[in-house]
């Protein structure tokens, strides 16, 4: 009965002992991932400022999101659909392996007159054991803000839609290329413009040009239809005295 007695209580010691041990390693692990977060947080606060004042994401993956509290604002808008990407792929913790994913804005210079610009930004740092690293940033994607913090998008650029379909189509017909893939990607442009609520239609602005998921057109093309509360009058001077020929269509 005593041998019994011990055994029982040699193994609640031996379960105690690896209860301890696994909670330092997880403690030790938070530590470590914590040391390297610190100085990645005083950056984008640096560059935010007081932009940022909220903090959230899921837990198990660890997705640290940086954004606002109204989640009507551009930049919780694109962290918050850039989180809800992430985490489809995202693999939960495992016993000795953490990894906390990063969701942040960073300032970009604005094209764009009355609106700023911003990358969505992603940073991994990841433990194994109790070496831990830190990823190289990725810049996930390109959006602007509007004066009152909401987003910035097509339906906003383009003042009237009706002389931007009917230049966009000249340009896709004047296009030299034969291409079946260029042709289908025509194709479904004309189809993406022809609805009437232009609000969810990806797009960056870079080098005079619109740059859409499937190519990319010069701006200058579809000066007549600009709203120039986001255009200078210096840009849209450029655009009118470019010539046709410099009004070109690109497949990436």
């Amino acid at each position: 009965m005593q041998k019994n007695w011990k055994r029982l209580a040699l193994g609640f010691f031996i379960i105690g002992l690896a209860g301890f041990g696994l909670h330092w390693f997880g403690q030790e692990q938070n530590r470590l991932l914590n040391e390297q977060f610190v100085p990645l947080n005083l950056r984008i606060i640096d560059d935010m400022g007081t932009k940022i004042d909220a903090i959230g994401g899921p837990q198990n993956p660890r997705i640290i999101e940086f954004l606002q509290r109204d989640n009507q604002t551009a930049i919780s808008q694109r962290i918050s659909a850039a989180a809800d990407e992430t985490l489809k792929t995202a693999k939960a913790d495992s016993l000795t392996q953490k990894e906390w994913i990063i969701l942040y804005p960073q300032t970009r210079t604005s094209p764009f007159e009355n609106a700023t610009s911003y990358a969505v930004m992603k940073t991994n740092i990841k433990a194994d054991g109790l070496q831990v690293t830190t990823s190289q940033e990725e810049e996930l994607e390109i959006f602007y803000e509007k004066t009152d913090e909401s987003l910035l998008t097509l339906e906003d650029l383009i003042a009237d839609k009706d002389i931007f379909r009917a230049q966009l189509e000249k340009v896709l017909a004047s296009s030299s290329t034969a291409s079946v893939a260029a042709q289908k990607v025509n194709e479904e442009l004309i189809k993406t413009f022809a609805a009437d609520d232009w609000s969810d239609i990806s797009f960056r602005y870079e080098q005079q040009s619109l740059v859409l998921p499937t190519a990319i057109i010069s701006m200058s093309a579809f000066v007549e239809s600009l709203n120039d509360t986001y255009f200078s009058e210096q840009t849209l001077a450029v655009f009118r005295s470019q010539t046709s020929s410099e009004t070109i269509i690109d497949y990436p």
